[in-house]
């Protein structure tokens, strides 16, 4: 089942005024003024609100996305450009401008300002059409109502996840699990308005399931995932043109190569079968710097969408709650959709982080599902302290020491409600 956008897509709005209360304060970004303040309190452009908040929420995610593959054990930095070398090199810091302002049209992986855009549209959109006449909206206006939420939801997620604190419309400082716990509510909130409308549900349980897993509530997650249907499957979509609806995977790893796949995702087997879920490409190229140029081919255009919220996703969190016997069914469950051999606990065994052999295979199968996908790497190294690239790189160069990301200073700067 492939779950899609129910609000038919119109085109994307570019309603940066509107962030005069949020980003702009911080950072003060050059917004381009394409659309009257006047026009944003037209009921009639409900939808198109929603759909704008949409295509930013796209755009930070494909970034957020690509950005985690390059901090993470997924990719090695092979390009001779500087901004792709910081990313591999995981030298991104609070004063990184690249890190914290960089478009989804420009190089790199810029995360704070689309990230923290993304968050505030889907804000503003619930808002602005919650304060319009139900009779004034064309359109089901719950069904709007619950997107939105869903996609702040996801936009807090991603600001909660991997960052190391947080601050939101300019207040104080935030610890992730604060910022998870506020995706959370947008998510029952979004469970609560959806109405009939399945995609927006589910999408919302996986991402609920999702946060609450980041919170450290497993049972609580469990109880989110269990609700999602076999198969589902929510995309971010992507498209050719104009570059910031671009896949970045395929961008920075096929069409060019800025990086290859790093040592330990090539050659993965399973009882001598190559795991399909983690199929790569080398025909012999050198990229810069004499490094084997490995490229996914998971993802084979720039039109190829990024999966955002899955079966597979509820799945795995389910197996990470329960453990045990109820866990190895759901790994042969995924062993044979992806046509691989069964695991055996008794026989099978998987290092990891863990001293539990099923919690360690777990561990694995995200690895192997969660390849270059929604930044859920870089995620599991945080939370189960996974090894990080460290000494000197296959370039020569010392690699930094950044795991989650920083608060950028601007914020910092710019906040009269961060002290320090």
């Amino acid at each position: 089942m492939q779950g899609k956008n129910q609000i038919g897509r119109l085109f994307p709005l570019v309603a940066a005024a509107v962030l005069a209360s949020g980003c702009s304060d911080l950072l003060e970004v050059d917004l381009p003024g394409v659309v009257e303040a006047k026009t944003l309190d037209d009921p009639g452009i409900s939808a198109l609100l929603v759909e704008s908040a949409i295509a930013d929420f796209e755009c930070a995610y494909t970034n957020y996305s690509a950005g985690s593959s390059a901090m993470s054990d997924e990719w090695w930095h092979t390009s001779g450009g500087q901004v792709y070398r910081e990313w591999g090199g995981r030298q991104i810091n609070a004063q990184n401008d690249n890190y914290v302002r960089a478009a989804c049209d420009e190089g790199g992986f810029g995360q704070y300002v689309v990230i923290q855009t993304a968050r505030f549209q889907a804000k503003d959109a619930f808002e602005r059409v919650t304060g319009f006449n139900d009779a004034d909206v064309p359109g089901d206006k719950n069904d709007m109502l619950a997107t939105a939420s869903a996609y702040e939801g996801y936009s807090l997620l991603m600001l909660g996840e991997n960052f190391c604190e947080m601050a939101i419309d300019g207040g104080s400082i935030m610890q992730p699990s604060e910022v998870l716990a506020l995706s959370s509510e947008r998510f029952e909130r979004a469970i609560s308005m959806a109405g009939s409308n399945d995609d927006i549900r589910n999408m919302a349980s996986v991402g609920l399931a999702r946060a609450r897993r980041g919170m450290g509530n497993l049972n609580g997650a469990a109880t989110a995932a269990a609700t999602v249907p076999e198969e589902f499957q929510y995309d971010v979509n992507r498209d050719d043109t104009p570059r910031r609806r671009w896949n970045r995977f395929v961008d920075s790893n096929v069409r060019r190569s800025d990086y290859t796949v790093a040592p330990p995702f090539r050659g993965i087997e399973w009882k001598g079968d190559p795991d399909p879920r983690v199929e790569l490409f080398y025909n012999g190229v050198i990229a810069a710097y004499d490094v084997d140029w490995w490229q996914t081919t998971k993802y084979k255009t720039l039109s190829d969408n990024i999966p955002l919220a899955t079966w597979v996703e509820a799945q795995l969190i389910m197996a990470e709650s329960q453990g045990g016997l109820a866990a190895v069914d759901v790994i042969n469950k995924l062993h044979a959709r992806a046509g691989l051999k069964p695991f055996d606990p008794a026989t099978d065994m998987v290092e990891g982080p863990t001293g539990d052999n099923i919690m360690n295979m777990v561990i694995e199968q995200r690895r192997r599902e969660f390849f270059l996908e929604g930044g859920h790497r870089l995620s599991d190294m945080l939370v189960y302290d996974l090894p990080f690239f460290t000494g000197v790189d296959h370039l020569g160069r010392e690699y930094g020491d950044t795991t989650c990301w920083p608060l950028p200073d601007l914020e910092r700067l710019g906040n009269p409600n961060i002290s320090g």
